[in-house]
């Protein structure tokens, strides 16, 4: 299986965090990953992303542009708010279900940050990954169930 753990997009100021919704910046950033994950011809069968406005725009520019899942999945379990234990077991459910498949995950930092740590441990450079917005990285697991990152790309928009 593959995962792709994605940060959200460069975000907007508002009144409380869960409206805060993309900028325009931040379509572009999403709008060039979602583009080079179709140049590599990625098809996932899932994109999940947490109950927070700026994820789900994210998530709906990765659907779209990738033609993917007709319905997006909102998972309590990739809000930054709680630890990423559910978030663990819920890819190890999908590892033993989706073998072979693809899934994306959108989520904040620094949650997004500690579950591609814990994913990859002992690897210790995994926690120097700069999620920086729009920033993807590719996990792919081996048939132990143990996971290898295989890239880290940031978007490159002004």
């Amino acid at each position: 299986m593959r995962l792709y753990l994605v940060r959200h997009g460069q975000a907007a100021e508002a009144f409380t965090d869960s409206q805060r919704s993309l900028t325009e910046r931040g379509k572009r950033e999403i709008r060039q990953m979602a583009e080079k994950l179709l140049r590599e011809k990625i098809s996932p069968v899932k994109i999940l992303h947490s109950p927070k406005l700026r994820a789900r725009q994210s998530a709906e520019i990765f659907a779209e542009v990738l033609s993917g899942p007709s319905s997006l999945e909102v998972r309590e379990f990739l809000n930054p708010d709680i630890t990423i234990a559910p978030c663990l077991m819920a890819i190890g459910l999908m590892q033993a279900e989706q073998k072979g498949a693809a899934a994306i995950l959108i989520g904040h930092l620094p949650h997004i940050r500690d579950l591609t740590a814990a994913l990859l441990d002992p690897m210790p450079e995994a926690e120097d990954i700069q999620f920086k917005t729009g920033t993807v990285a590719c996990l792919e697991d081996d048939p132990q169930g143990t996971w290898k990152l295989i890239s880290v790309v940031s978007p490159a928009v002004p």
